[in-house]
């Protein structure tokens, strides 16, 4: 383990940062990914994903068109209309 009063030698340093870029680079991969896919601005609809499991992913997946009304299942438990979301198609 490293003293925390030493600083990290070049190599090393160098090291760090390269898994860091590459780190921020998936990140970023996921989070453009995973807006491109919840909302298609071209076919105008959305998907809504739930049933989450920590190793499968979502295991449901609904496709809706911008206006319909969408119901999230327990324990979300909420309803809400996609007609707000319209703004952001154009």
């Amino acid at each position: 383990m490293r003293d925390a009063g030493r600083p990290l030698l070049p190599r090393r340093r160098k090291a760090v940062e390269a898994v860091a870029r590459l780190h921020r680079k998936v990140r970023r991969q996921r989070l453009d990914h995973a807006h491109k896919t919840a909302l298609d601005r071209d076919r105008r609809s959305i998907l809504v994903h739930s049933d989450p499991h920590p190793v499968a992913g979502c295991q449901n997946l609904q496709k809706r068109q911008l206006g319909d009304r969408v119901v999230l299942p327990e324990p979300v438990g909420i309803e809400f209309d996609t007609e707000e979301f319209k703004p952001y198609m154009a």
